[in-house]
């Protein structure tokens, strides 16, 4: 089974719809925080991701999850100044 298989399966198990454009940052996130993971590590972050779109604290889609300020460290930015 592919990762995309797998993030696609944890959308959909989660009731959410999820495109191209959504996979990918999904999948970004993965390669960024979890890359030298097993599968299971890898899966864990994209599990985290859909936990946090189906809660109410957070936004609704992954990719406002994923570059959500602080939430994961590749997405930190420097200060602008």
């Amino acid at each position: 089974m592919s990762l995309t298989t797998i993030i696609l399966s944890l959308a959909v198990g989660y009731g959410q719809p999820v495109d191209h454009q959504q996979a990918g940052c999904i999948a970004q996130a993965i390669w960024f925080e979890a890359r030298n993971q097993p599968i299971a590590g890898q899966v864990a972050v994209a599990v985290t991701i859909m936990n946090r779109v189906g809660s109410n604290g957070y936004p609704d889609t992954p990719c406002e999850v994923v570059n959500q300020p602080y939430q994961f460290s590749y997405t930190l930015r420097p200060k602008q100044e």
